[in-house]
């Protein structure tokens, strides 16, 4: 037999669903604003050194475009390129946001690049 919730657990439910609505709203625009990553941090989230950026770029895998005579490459085409080497698209998805907000002089550990954290900080 099927049980309805309650009024007051459907309205909670109710508000919980409008919450993360604005909160999926407010992400996207963020995302929106920031939707390319420089040279640094797009070698941070394919953890690649310059020359093979270099090569990636060269062949066309991800779309780019430049701002004075600095690349910047679309987070999607990063993140698609990661799924397209067999990384799952959560850990794609990780390691583009860990590139964009880490501190551009931390090195990321094998456990950070795989999308852990340490739970000893």
């Amino acid at each position: 037999m099927v049980q309805a919730p309650d009024y007051e657990e459907f309205e909670n439910l109710k508000r919980q669903v409008h919450e993360q609505g604005l909160e999926l709203s407010f992400l996207r625009s963020l995302l929106l604003q920031v939707a390319w990553l420089d040279r640094a941090q797009t070698m941070k989230a394919l953890d690649v050194s310059h020359e093979t950026l270099r090569r990636i770029h060269l062949s066309g895998e991800l779309r780019y475009r430049y701002k004075g005579d600095r690349p910047f490459y679309c987070i999607y085409s990063v993140r698609d390129y990661l799924i397209g080497k067999k990384i799952s698209p959560e850990v794609a998805q990780r390691r583009v946001l860990a590139a964009l907000f880490d501190s551009p002089n931390e090195k990321p550990t094998k456990a950070k690049r795989n999308g852990w954290t340490d739970a000893t900080k």
